[in-house]
């Protein structure tokens, strides 16, 4: 089976994972992506799926809905250390020239172990790890937290 080929049987099983759970998305099957969005218990939640064919990879990640101010990136990027350090699958990770801060999980994917219940596994592993940390980033941003009292929760 070619790379293409077995992206798009990736894809299917993506999709096929979340009608079963009845997760409402759009999808672009040219582009093997999906969308989906959320409503967390303060922010709303964007993920995206997306399958690349040239690295075997299923990507899964969600742009904060907000940009950490200039003034303070740099705890910011000490704070996103912090987590990550604590994470056991997936990270975070802060762009210093414009603020912006994702969230990703990759999972690598061949023609014998990949399933649907994975799928699931891995977004509801990562809107925990948003739902978790994103209001918390948000109050770093705008000064209403400390560094300290960031680690410290």
């Amino acid at each position: 089976m070619d790379k293409f080929e077995l992206a798009r049987d990736i894809f299917e099983i993506v999709c096929n994972g979340l009608d079963a759970t009845g997760y409402r998305y759009t999808k672009d099957e040219g582009k093997l992506a999906i969308a989906i969005n959320f409503s967390g218990e303060d922010i709303p939640m964007n993920f995206a799926m997306i399958v690349k064919p040239d690295l075997n990879i299923l990507r899964i990640f969600s742009v904060m809905p907000y940009k950490i101010v200039e003034d303070k990136r740099l705890e910011a990027a000490l704070a996103v250390a912090h987590v990550n350090n604590r994470l056991n699958i997936g990270m975070f990770s802060l762009d210093l020239s414009d603020g912006s801060l994702i969230f990703e999980v990759n999972q690598l994917y061949d023609e014998t172990k990949f399933g649907e219940g994975l799928v699931n596994s891995l977004l509801s592993i990562s809107g925990y790890f948003v739902e978790e940390y994103n209001d918390r980033f948000l109050m770093l941003s705008k000064g209403v937290l400390s560094l300290q009292d960031f680690m410290n929760k």
